[in-house]
């Protein structure tokens, strides 16, 4: 019989023909010589002693993979085909298949980079150290078994050897750029930095669109060796495959090119061209431009929109008449700068004007919808819809997360900041940055950019998901005929609010009343193209963002700076309207409002060009008739002005 060092040397050799002459079986792979050994080591009758694996085992050449070589084949829209493209709520999406289009082969050579696994591992780590701080701190979020089994998690990812390559060359390859492992540049064509210029050898795809698809790939290892992948096992994930073809990855519509999609506030006294961008100057707060065009405070249990100023002074009210129901505009009470008849728009401080043109459109829809009579229309008013659909977009948001609570109209009411912004789409033309076969080409290439100019993008202003955003709504190209809000479902899940109604039906629960007036769109998108300007007019929560989405490229937002709404939010106050009331001749007591400060005014008028400001009194235990007989009176109760100390301060 075999002894075991006769067996141990024949299996480390590599001895196969001893091992199959032995056995009787192939032994052409290792599993197999070393199942035949252990078959044979249990009839051995001679004990032996195993040597060694580093004193008997062949070398061989390692594994080291370094790169992919790939090939994928592009099927890519035409220009028509990008409108059918729609705007979800990040991305765009396709409603409809893909029949195809112009399709392209390009392959390349990435390397290969373990960041794939190291990210989750990493973002692993972090989180648990984060958890452990705040379990020592009695506040952890995570439970037991979570915190049992993301350790092991972290450890299997740390030990796990994953590789991932990127498709490196596919946009120089659509921009039309000579690309070999990297992009051709051309000698002797350095620019002022130095770096030579490189070669465009094709027409550029400005916007790109179709879907991906990965016909072949292999690894290359250190020493040359070849490992073809099985390409028939590839898998997309759900959300970006194909629906026409699940093996194929969809490519969303994307600006090739460096391209910027600009949001900003602006002056709002501007009313053609680009306008000066606002910004905040703490050194001297006159010489920054404000984009904050004036407030508005909303009252849905009158149906009426009180505004004020920047400064937060009372400016007038848009309400409805007790008797006709009609929208009408009602200047300030206590404001002497305008006649008793002076309308909306004919206020003679021109940074009044944006908030004066709201007032006055949404008077003409009223007066439109009503025909110019005095009849009471079946459907609300312009302004009711207006104010229903700012009431039901409040609900997503958070009304006082970053404004505070130390503002007297916040407790009141929700202020709303009338803003001004412009948008534009900034594809600037790279014609002068490469080098070219002939002149002709640099020709096609700007021919490109003039013919991307025709191409229409879809753009969303405000996101309801998101509880920091605080568009409201807003106005387009100084157009205050048409309010549009930011979501569509706005519209169909409108809140009951105004006189005599609330938001709560029957035993609490809430009631939807779809708001349906021309005055108010649904449509909740825009469309920009290159080149072009749009000027908006929002409505915006004085604490909360604005979210631009347009899927073309990534989502921004930009914010109201505290320095442009902090003075006049500090110094709104509402007032409330009542009467008519009994008044004593020579003093006026009435109960104040909780809300308000102690110092309370009650504001009329003596005479239709003057008003009269009395301090309301406490009421008394005195129970007496007046010495003076008593009068009917109307007007507003607000709150005293505070004191100066003489500087105007």
């Amino acid at each position: 019989m075999l002894a075991e060092a006769a067996l141990n040397h024949a299996y480390y050799s590599g001895d196969q023909a001893r091992l199959e002459k032995l056995s009787g079986v192939a032994a052409d792979t290792s599993a197999a010589r070393q199942t035949i050994v252990e078959g044979l080591l249990k009839h051995s009758l001679v004990d032996g002693v195993w040597s060694h694996p580093e004193g008997v085992t062949m070398w061989g050449q390692p594994w080291r993979p370094l790169f992919c070589d790939w090939e994928v084949e592009l099927d890519l829209a035409s220009a028509s085909d990008l409108t059918t493209w729609a705007l979800d709520e990040i991305d765009l999406d396709r409603p409809k298949s893909f029949s195809g289009g112009e399709v392209i082969r390009i392959n390349g050579r990435s390397s290969l980079v373990t960041a794939a696994a190291n990210g989750v591992f990493a973002s692993i780590e972090t989180w648990l150290t984060g958890e452990q701080a705040k379990s020592q701190g009695g506040h952890g979020l995570a439970g037991p078994k979570v915190r049992a089994v993301m350790p092991r998690t972290r450890e299997h990812l740390n030990q796990l050897d994953v590789l991932s390559v990127t498709f490196d060359g596919i946009r120089e390859a659509l921009l039309g750029l000579a690309y070999d492992r990297g992009v051709v540049r051309a000698a002797g064509s350095e620019g002022d930095d130095g770096a030579a210029r490189a070669i465009a050898n094709a027409l550029p795809r400005l916007v790109a669109a179709g879907r991906l698809r990965l016909t072949s790939a292999r690894v290359v290892d250190a020493f040359g060796r070849l490992l073809e992948l099985p390409i028939a096992a590839t898998r997309v994930v759900t959300h970006s495959a194909d629906s026409s073809a699940p093996a194929a990855l969809q490519l969303r519509p994307r600006l090739q090119t460096p391209a910027r999609l600009h949001l900003r506030f602006v002056d709002p006294l501007a009313v053609t061209g680009l306008a000066t961008t606002a910004f905040v100057d703490q050194s001297d707060p006159t010489r920054q431009v404000n984009p904050v065009a004036g407030f508005l405070l909303p009252d849905h249990i009158d149906e009426a929109l009180e505004m004020f100023d920047t400064a937060g002074r009372p400016l007038g009210q848009l309400s409805h008449d007790p008797f006709s129901d009609a929208v009408f505009w009602e200047g300030a009470p206590g404001r002497t700068d305008i006649g008793p008849a002076a309308g909306p728009t004919d206020d003679p401080d021109p940074n009044h004007q944006r908030l004066g043109w709201l007032a006055a459109s949404v008077v003409a829809a009223d007066a439109a919808a009503r025909q110019i009579t005095a009849n009471r229309p079946e459907s609300e008013s312009p302004l009711s819809a207006m104010l229903r659909a700012i009431d039901t977009t409040l609900w997503t948001v958070d009304p006082l997360g970053s404004m505070g609570r130390e503002h007297i109209a916040g407790l009141v009411g929700r202020p709303i900041a009338l803003v001004t912004a412009q948008l534009t789409l900034d594809v600037p033309s790279d014609v002068d940055q490469y080098v070219y076969r002939s002149p002709a080409n640099a020709v096609d290439r700007a021919r490109m950019f003039t013919e991307l100019a025709g191409v229409a993008f879809e753009v969303r202003l405000g996101a309801a998901t998101r509880g920091d955003d605080g568009l409201l709504g807003y106005f387009v190209d100084d157009d205050y005929s048409r309010f549009f809000v930011i979501d569509k479902a706005i519209m169909s899940s409108a809140i009951e609010s105004g006189r005599s109604r609330g938001h709560l039906g029957i035993d609490g629960i809430a009631s939807n009343v779809p708001i349906d007036h021309p005055f108010v769109s649904d449509g909740g998108r825009l469309t920009i193209r290159l080149g072009q300007t749009l000027k908006l007019t929002l409505l915006m929560h004085p604490g909360g963002k604005v979210h631009l989405t347009s899927g073309i490229l990534p989502r921004s937002s930009v914010a109201l700076a505290r320095d442009w709404v902090q003075p006049g939010l500090s110094t709104i106050a509402p007032s409330v309207r009542c009467g008519p009331l009994l008044i004593d001749a020579d003093k006026v007591r009435l109960p104040k409002v909780a809300a308000f400060p102690a110092d309370q005014l009650f504001t009329r008028r003596d005479s239709p060009g003057s008003w009269r400001d009395d301090p309301i009194l406490s009421a008394t235990q005195s129970a007496y008739l007046p010495d003076e007989a008593s009068e009917v009176q109307e007007g507003w109760i607000r709150i005293a002005p505070a004191p100066t100390d003489g500087t105007g301060t």
